[in-house]
């Protein structure tokens, strides 16, 4: 069962997760590694506490270094930007030779 919602913009892929019960002093954490988003965790429900992991395959233009979130009323949000796919991923070298 899918824990989160995904939208997408020109410019941005977003992901909302419901966790109730977060604060700053709780054990979350929001990383990337090897082209994947994971989300892990623990969160409040009912008195009890449960831990949670979500591990997301993210696209390859996806600019790690400008990924943001926030969490605001129950949701987590997390932002990814997208970078612009290079146009040509071919590269020609020139061969030196020494004569």
């Amino acid at each position: 069962m899918k824990m989160y919602k995904k939208h997408e913009t020109d410019d941005d892929i977003i992901f909302y997760f419901k966790i109730p019960g977060l604060s700053k002093d709780k054990n979350i954490k929001v990383f990337t590694c090897n082209q994947t988003l994971t989300v892990k965790g623990n969160f409040s429900v009912e008195n009890s506490y449960r831990h949670f992991q979500h591990t997301i395959s993210i696209p390859s233009n996806t600019d790690v270094d400008g990924i943001k979130s926030i969490y605001k009323n129950d949701i987590l949000e997390i932002r990814l930007p997208k970078e612009e796919e290079p146009a040509n991923l071919t590269k020609n070298i020139n061969i030196e030779f020494d004569d």
